[in-house]
């Protein structure tokens, strides 16, 4: 799943990702740049995958 977050404070999105690792899950947060907008413009994402603890 990826959430686009860009209404959360940079403190806000690392305790969602924080929450999420707690809960299991492997966390990837990312930062794109607009097309069209101003430099500095940024748009904020999470993605978070299911860890599988089933290792051979």
């Amino acid at each position: 799943m990826e959430i686009q977050v860009n209404n959360l404070t940079a403190p806000e999105r690392l305790d969602l990702g924080r929450m999420l690792l707690k809960a299991g899950y492997t966390v990837q947060m990312t930062r794109r740049h607009r097309a069209g907008k101003a430099s500095g413009a940024y748009d904020y994402y999470i993605k978070a995958e299911v860890l599988d603890d089933k290792k051979s």
